[in-house]
């Protein structure tokens, strides 16, 4: 479309994502942030594994890793424990099936968008900047929890 990415963000629980994408961006020159938002481990310690990922990553491609400092996650959007729904889970779910007839699940993308709604009412981008979602699939997690959505 010809706009230039401000952010990527997407959900991130193994680290693997956002590991791969933070090694191909530092290997493209791309100077985009990418926002882990946390779903299953407090922040610290899942920073520190996508640390580790991209830098194993970018050892193998004999590539440069990327600096720790491009390294962000956030956390506090996990809720109770990993896979319990939130209400900011629930809100987001609702919201985007809704609105765009976009499913997200609740485990992953839905905590995702949460954490991605939160921050647009945070004020942490500007109205103009493009923020890319990445929705990483999930959608057959829905049917188990049919009850925690509708209820």
């Amino acid at each position: 479309m010809g706009r230039p990415i401000d952010a990527i963000l997407h959900a991130s629980g193994s680290g693997g994502t956002q590991a791969g994408l933070l090694v191909a961006l530092q290997a493209l020159g791309a100077d985009v942030p990418v926002i882990g938002i946390s779903v299953s481990e407090p922040k610290a310690e899942l920073e520190a594994t996508v640390a580790d990922l991209a830098a194993r990553t970018a050892a193998l491609l004999g590539t440069a890793a990327p600096p720790r400092a491009a390294v962000e996650v956030q956390g506090g959007y996990v809720g109770a424990d990993y896979g319990q729904p939130t209400a900011g889970m629930r809100e987001a779910v609702h919201l985007c099936a809704g609105l765009e007839g976009l499913f997200l699940d609740p485990v992953y993308t839905g905590k995702a968008m949460a954490g991605l709604i939160d921050l647009v009412r945070e004020r942490r981008f500007k109205t103009d900047q493009t923020i890319v979602f990445i929705h990483t699939g999930g959608t057959p997690a829905l049917f188990p929890y049919v009850d925690a959505l509708t209820g």
